[in-house]
Parts: structure tokens; C-alpha cells; sequence
């Protein structure tokens, strides 16, 4: 099948989810689930606003991880050899030319910035101890 017969068969909403990887996020949010849940455990109470902005925050990360991650895999040919598995070579929508590499790099620092800003303002209403937790995050 070639590529424009991929693209009339997939949604662009289908697109999307597969260049995200969206399942995997569910890793990820299981996460920020637990962390609540330990959160109100200890402390006794739940914010709801602030549980779904760190959800949220936390996805927009993950999937500018993964796009990223796809867009520098292509440009270093990582992800040029046939897909070896399910969990390796990325979404391939690059090599497929159903998403531009310079659309996915762009796609990624929009869900880092959209996480970002979800960050800081965490930062403002609890203080710089997240920053520092989310550089190091980042830097790791």
C-alpha cells in the first residue's frame, strides 16, 4: 500500500494517535493517578483542578517526548531500517510521509511548551522546589 493510499484510508484524527502513540500514555497517567492516590492517603485531601491540570501537563510531556523522539530518530537514520517490533522504530509516520519531520518538530515543542506552561504554574502556586524537580526531570 502506498502512502497516499495510508492517508485517504486514516483518519487525521487516527493519524495523530498513531504519530503520538497515544496508548502508551496510559503508562504515564496510571502514574499521576497513583501519585494522587497516595497524595490523599497521606495528606487527606484531593484537589480536583489541580489533579487534572498534572494529568494533563504530564500527557503533554510524554507526547512531546514521543514525537521528538521520532523526529530526531529519522533525522539520525535510527528508524530508517524495517520496524523490528511493536515497542521500537516509532510511529513511523515520517518514513511513511503521512507527517512531515518538520511538522512533528513542531508538534513536539508545542506539547512542551503546553506542558511547560502547565508546569510553571505549578511552580507558581507551590514554589521553585518543582522547578528544580522538572529540570532535573528534563536533564534525566
Amino acid at each position: 500500500m502506498n502512502a497516499n493510499a495510508s492517508v485517504q484510508r486514516m483518519s487525521h484524527v487516527d493519524l495523530w494517535i498513531r504519530a503520538t502513540r497515544l496508548p502508551f500514555l496510559q503508562a504515564t497517567e496510571l502514574s499521576v493517578v497513583l501519585g494522587a492516590a497516595i497524595a490523599f492517603f497521606t495528606v487527606g485531601h484531593f484537589n480536583a483542578l489541580d489533579f487534572l491540570l498534572l494529568a494533563l501537563g504530564v500527557g503533554f510531556l510524554h507526547l512531546g517526548t514521543n514525537v521528538a523522539n521520532d523526529y530526531f530518530d529519522f533525522r539520525s537514520g535510527n528508524d530508517s531500517k524495517p520496524k523490528p517490533s511493536p515497542f521500537s522504530g516509532g510511529s513511523r509516520v515520517i518514513q511513511e510521509k503521512l507527517v512531515s519531520a518538520q511538522r512533528m518538530l513542531w508538534t513536539s515543542m508545542l506539547f512542551f511548551a503546553l506542558g511547560s506552561l502547565i508546569g510553571l504554574y505549578f511552580v507558581q502556586l507551590r514554589g521553585f522546589t518543582i522547578l528544580w524537580m522538572g529540570l532535573i526531570a528534563v536533564l534525566s
